[in-house]
């Protein structure tokens, strides 16, 4: 159990540094090539062990300064995509809580329309209530039957 915990923890490390992984990589691989070319086009004299190996100053100080170059892409390309990360993250979140508040407003909205439903139907009761109370030819017994019927679809 203990030694499956471990490789989790190093299977996540290796995936935080796998630019800076893949960066030395890279550079190993440059110079075995810068090697290989300098020995077999510019100096046919040398072997590439003594190449690969033994190296002068001038020699040096190009490869210092190309890992130094591959380490800082890869670096920063790192820090580039750990940042992406993070913002991805957290607009996932926000998207999350966007949906949530969306769904109880939309919630909100359906109750409040049911709600003005029920008060267009209240009110449309009473205008058409008052209506057959202006009209001068009904008798009391027709507008308590009419407004009976007027009421039943209201409420």
């Amino acid at each position: 159990m203990k030694s499956s915990n471990l490789i989790l923890k190093l299977r996540k490390k290796m995936s935080q540094y796998r630019i800076i992984i893949s960066t030395l990589i890279a550079y190993a691989f440059y110079w075995i090539i810068e090697s290989l070319i300098d020995t077999y086009i510019f100096q046919f004299d040398t072997s590439l062990v003594n190449n690969f190996i033994f190296f002068d100053v001038h020699e040096i100080w190009m490869r210092i300064l190309i890992f130094s170059l591959f380490m800082f892409i890869g670096m920063t390309a790192q820090i580039i995509i750990g940042r992406r990360e993070k913002v991805e993250l957290k607009l996932k979140q926000a998207e999350n809580e966007l949906r949530t508040l969306n769904d109880e407003l939309e919630l909100k909205i359906n109750e409040r329309t049911l709600a003005l439903g029920e008060r267009v139907k209240e009110l449309t009761c009473l205008y058409n209530i008052s209506q057959l109370a202006e009209k001068k030819d009904i008798s009391i017994k027709g507008l308590l039957t009419e407004s009976l019927n007027l009421i039943r679809p209201a409420w």
